[in-house]
């Protein structure tokens, strides 16, 4: 018992000490064959996550529930296609006839700006804070422009501090998006280390990431991030802790002796 004692003392005064967390680089692909394809209900957990994915639907700009839109202020469901992931309005519409019952309408399969449900928003919650400057947000069917071409008006909010959110706009998205096909394929991604707002030190993470649509429609592809881990003993190389351990037990073999 003392010598373990010893040891971890002489550890001690040897400086090892916890080091700072270790980000580990962690991509989910968002498809239906990696996630399988369909309805994932109003929160899901994608395989190899480390974030939750919920959905909302029938808001307006501000975020708030539209009674005109939804007016039973219910949840939105996680959809995977072929492309991506995006948000399904739960949307309840009556029957033709006054006799008929009503039929669940969930319109497209993207996280949807216009139409009947109005704004969309799908949401990843992070088990553990990353790295925002580590994030990459792949997108489908996106499809940025001037004028009448501009048919995609994106939203993002980010969680610096697991309370309130920061507002990122549609003009600093599109500086940091990158074309990775042509333009009818309208897909690329978004690289959060180049987003400018002073409040996006070099230090900052992220909690959760609300993506929204006000205008057509996209969806999420895939996201890179960096979570950030528990600090872990640094440990001294292999040979010294032989070098420690045989003078360890020297001082030992010593106190025998003099016994």
């Amino acid at each position: 018992m003392r010598k373990a004692l010893t040891l971890v003392a002489v550890l001690a005064l040897m400086g090892v000490v916890a080091v700072e967390a270790v980000a580990l680089p962690v991509t989910v692909y968002l498809d239906a064959e990696t996630q399988g394809g369909g309805n994932k209900g109003t929160s899901f957990r994608p395989i190899g996550a480390d974030f939750l994915l919920t959905a909302r639907w029938g808001m307006d700009s501000a975020g708030n529930n539209d009674a005109s839109k939804n007016p039973s202020t219910s949840a939105g469901l996680v959809f995977v296609d072929t492309d991506g992931t995006g948000v399904w309005a739960q949307n309840w519409k009556p029957g033709k006839k006054p006799s008929d019952p009503p039929t669940l309408d969930h319109g497209s399969d993207g996280i949807s700006g216009g139409g009947p449900h109005g704004l969309e928003e799908l949401c990843f919650t992070f088990d553990k804070p990353v790295r925002l400057d580590s994030i990459i947000l792949g997108l489908v069917d996106i499809e940025f422009g001037r004028g009448a071409r501009d048919k995609d008006d994106p939203l993002f909010l980010l969680s610096l501090d697991n309370s309130s959110f920061v507002p990122v706009l549609e003009s600093e998205i599109f500086a940091a998006f990158t074309s990775t096909g042509r333009s009818k394929d309208k897909t690329g991604y978004v690289d959060f280390s180049l987003f400018t707002n002073p409040l996006f030190g070099p230090d900052a993470v992220v909690y959760s990431l609300k993506t929204r649509e006000t205008r057509d429609h996209y969806e999420i592809a895939y996201i890179t991030y960096d979570a950030l881990n528990q600090p872990h003993p640094l440990l001294p190389e292999p040979t010294t802790i032989s070098l420690l351990g045989l003078g360890i037990l020297g001082v030992a073999a010593r106190r025998r002796f003099r016994r």
